[in-house]
């Protein structure tokens, strides 16, 4: 996993990490989590046209190995252009006045995909990503199929599953139930707030060929539904795009394996 960073390691409403500090977090990491930190140059902070997606292929970094610490909105927002995890680092028991600064508003409306409240927070962070990204233990995610007042379902395509569509889910969070984390993950992945969430199905899934990587996965399956008729959508990070199709439909399209065989099980059913 790789921690992109402009400059100095950026504590929103602190300035930024000392030297000496930083040296010790980033020994941590990468010894311990195998977690890598990527200095961005300096001449790159001050160039409005700078891409972050452009700096990601010169380095040879994959989007959904990456996550940005951001200091401020306008990089949260080169963050999501680039399609990669952002995440804040601040600490509101020294910075409570930042709560009703214009920065700080600005900060929240571009919305990042999670805030740290202190440098331990950046390293329980790290060691989840280490431990969630590991080779030698399966992995225990959900997914699901999520229904519109219609009927249709949800489906999203993702690089991960080699552009293919596939169902809203993710990696199940330690303390975490299955159900909550599905419930999680579709707000999180979506925008939508689900209910009457159904359990389906387990699904192996041992290094597969239409993943990116060989990883062992332990697939939840469920279906839920949501208000409205295709209710909008506001997809994050790790999805290209969306639709909302009937289940015959859905089976026409390019589908990744274990959405293929949820389906022909909620349509057998």
């Amino acid at each position: 996993m790789n921690l992109i960073f402009p400059s100095s390691l950026p504590l929103f409403g602190q300035g930024v990490l000392p030297a000496d500090e930083l040296k010790r977090i980033k020994s941590i990491l990468e010894w311990k989590h195998r977690v890598f930190f990527i200095e961005l140059e300096s001449e790159i902070k001050s160039d409005s046209t700078f891409s972050l997606l452009s700096f990601l292929r010169e380095k040879k970094l994959i989007q959904d190995e990456t996550a940005l610490i951001a200091g401020n909105a306008s990089q949260v927002n080169l963050g999501h252009e680039a399609k990669i995890q952002t995440v804040i680092i601040l600490d509101p028991k020294k910075n409570i006045e930042i709560n009703d600064s214009k920065a700080w508003k600005e900060l929240v409306d571009s919305e990042p995909e999670g805030f740290l409240y202190s440098i331990e927070d950046l390293l329980r962070y790290s060691e989840k990503l280490a431990i969630a990204e590991s080779r030698y233990f399966p992995i225990a995610t959900v997914g699901g199929l999520i229904f519109d007042e219609d009927g249709k379902i949800l489906l999203t395509q993702t690089r991960k599953w080699s552009n293919l569509y596939g169902i809203p889910g993710g990696k199940i969070d330690y303390g975490e139930t299955m159900e909550a984390a599905f419930i999680r993950e579709a707000r999180e992945e979506t925008g939508l707030e689900i209910f009457d969430v159904e359990f389906v199905m387990n699904q192996d899934c041992i290094e597969h060929v239409q993943f990116y990587k060989p990883r062992h996965y332990i697939l939840v399956n469920y279906r839920a539904k949501v208000k409205g008729k295709m209710p909008p959508i506001k997809l994050n990070y790790e999805s290209e795009k969306f639709l909302w199709v009937g289940l015959d439909e859905a089976m026409k399209l390019a589908l990744n394996e274990p959405t293929e065989i949820l389906l022909k099980k909620v349509l057998a059913n």
